[in-house]
């Protein structure tokens, strides 16, 4: 067993009990007992020597994002410890390997965002002989397309990276359906039919639904109904009884599935009621043994609720660690900023080479290295999300990858004459020239004439 499993499997173990110790110390503070445990964790990995540090090869090294997945523990929440049952129906499934995924949203083109989130999925498993998944979290038929999805896996392997498996949150709806009937038997959840903008209002003012005591009976009948398409869209929806009056927002009872009459990519039209993102996504993760949940710091908020349906549920639960999102100065990363940008015309799609999309950057002539090396460079931190990084940080990677690979030429697009007067007519020099002026032993040098008279580019005079 390598020391970085070990390094895991004492955390989940200890942390097992110590869920165990807050149930029956329920005015314990949660949070220092947590934090102390941390604190004596880290203090026995290094006694003990079982820090994944003294393992690192030198790519791990140099992507240290890489190795802080054996260093992150769900935040202060007993919902997110597996019971010895779970943990070894897990470990048993995954044989102790890490399992990472890449879980894009196919309702748009990947940007450098993405690259970035990709980058720290895939090496993270990579570089600790584990797995990735490319998984299409699909849960809204309006806004997804075969065209996306056929992008997103070229974006894939463009950049250098084989998913283990390529799957859709769609694979799972019929397990998910089956855990939302169990959340409404078990009273935990209800169909709710007030209208959108009264719903939103009444989760603002922290006041629960005039549904939210139907009868678990009533809400059942009601779902199976949604499902065989007897009500219109908006008209029922199923929601989570969690806390109205959350100071959580995410979890004022958030709506679990809603109508929709829409066809989608994979399952066509077999559904007309869909699981949102918020219940899919935790349960896919589970569902394919993720051991490190990735995910952006704009999530964070959201923890809770993932653990609280993987908790209600009763499964596995992945460790979930987010990361500051990136922010580029002179550009947007977003993509419905990017979608403004090619629905008013302002660029030329979505592979317009002014963008900081991945194939914008691929007609750019931008190689996949470059970009590589670039999320290398900045890694993953928690510094937030506003924090901006310098184009210009890019624009010296994609040099710096460009100056090993790209052999130099001359050439000249607005010449300028330009007489030398210090030398002689007739005068002639032969200069040697290196295609790879930085490592002369690439290429074969060549040799050019130096006249009297020479050209240089018009925009080089000052």
């Amino acid at each position: 067993m390598t020391p970085c499993l070990t390094q895991f499997l004492i955390s989940l173990l200890i942390a097992t009990h110590l869920k165990g110790l807050t149930e029956l110390l329920p005015g314990v503070n949660g949070g220092l007992l947590y934090a102390t445990f941390n604190k004596e964790l880290d203090k026995f990995i290094q006694e003990e020597g079982l820090s994944s540090q003294s393992q690192e090869d030198e790519t791990t090294k140099r992507f240290s994002a890489a190795s802080k997945i054996f260093n992150l523990f769900a935040r202060d929440m007993t919902s997110s410890v597996n019971s010895p049952a779970l943990m070894k129906k897990h470990l048993e499934a995954t044989g102790g390997k890490i399992v990472t995924r890449f879980p894009p949203e196919p309702n748009g083109f990947l940007h450098l965002g993405h690259a970035k989130a990709m980058r720290f999925s895939f090496q993270a498993a990579k570089d600790h002989q584990g797995i990735c998944y490319l998984r299409y979290d699909d849960t809204n038929p309006l806004t997804e397309s075969p065209e996306y999805i056929q992008s997103i896996e070229e974006n894939v392997r463009w950049l250098g990276y084989t998913p283990h498996t390529i799957t859709h949150a769609s694979d799972y709806f019929p397990q998910i359906f089956d855990f939302a009937v169990h959340l409404i038997k078990q009273g935990k959840a209800y169909i709710c039919n007030q209208p959108q903008d009264e719903m939103q209002a009444f989760r603002k003012e922290k006041k629960p639904s005039p549904s939210r005591d139907r009868s678990p009976e009533e809400s059942l009948d009601l779902f199976y109904r949604m499902k065989a398409g007897e009500f219109q869209e908006g008209e029922y929806c199923l929601r989570l009884k969690i806390d109205y009056a959350s100071e959580n927002p995410t979890l004022r009872d958030p709506v679990a599935y809603r109508i929709k009459y829409h066809p989608h990519p994979e399952t066509g039209k077999t559904w007309c009621i869909y699981p949102t993102y918020d219940f899919t996504h935790g349960i896919s993760d589970s569902l394919e043994n993720i051991t490190h949940s990735l995910c952006t710091l704009e999530f964070e908020i959201r923890r809770d609720l993932y653990y609280w349906i993987l908790e209600a549920v009763d499964i596995y639960r992945p460790s979930v660690w987010e990361f500051s999102r990136l922010n580029i100065t002179k550009t947007v990363l977003s993509k419905r900023k990017l979608n403004k940008l090619v629905t008013l015309g302002i660029v030329r799609g979505w592979d317009d080479p002014r963008l900081l999309t991945i194939n914008g950057l691929r007609r750019r002539g931008v190689p996949p290295s470059a970009i590589n090396d670039f999320c290398d460079e900045i890694s993953v931190t928690r510094r937030g999300n506003e924090t901006m990084l310098s184009v210009k940080l890019l624009e010296h990677c994609i040099r710096r990858d460009l100056d090993k690979t790209s052999p130099r030429t001359m050439s000249i697009i607005s010449p300028l004459k330009v007489v030398i007067t210090n030398m002689q007519e007739g005068q002639e020099e032969e200069i040697e020239v290196y295609p790879f002026p930085k490592d002369k032993t690439q290429g074969e040098p060549y040799k050019i004439t130096l006249g009297k008279e020479i050209y240089i580019e018009a925009t080089d005079f000052r």
